[in-house]
């Protein structure tokens, strides 16, 4: 099905999947690490959680697989790529990734010949 602007729902709804994966992946991590380090390691780990959410959301069959390999890449910043600002903000430079819907069928048109043949023939 749509939505009222023409989206496809299955779009909506993993786009939305992908999204609560993520925030759950990057909240246990920040909850569950005493400190994550401003520093390669720590970005290192934050990117590591974000390919974590992609890699499940590829499992459960959002992101397309070509040959077992989820449709995805992740670019994750280094310490040298922040600016002054991000630094005495303590603000990680964006991660930025992109990834392959699997999407669904949402129409078919099935053409096809049916014959019989009869014959006069018993047994």
């Amino acid at each position: 099905g749509t939505c009222a602007d023409g989206e496809y729902i299955d779009v909506v709804i993993a786009r939305w999947q992908i999204k609560q994966g993520m925030r759950q992946a990057l909240t246990d991590l920040f909850v569950d690490t005493d400190t994550i380090p401003y520093d390669d390691t720590g970005f290192t780990m934050v990117g590591a959680v974000i390919i974590q959410a992609l890699n499940q959301a590829a499992e459960n069959g959002i992101i397309r697989s070509i040959d077992q390999v989820p449709q995805f890449s992740v670019a994750i910043p280094r310490y040298m790529d922040a600016t002054e600002e991000q630094i005495a903000e303590r603000r990680m430079p964006d991660i930025m990734w992109s990834a392959t819907l699997l999407g669904g069928v949402h129409g078919i048109k099935v053409n096809g010949r049916l014959s019989i043949h009869l014959s006069s023939e018993e047994g």
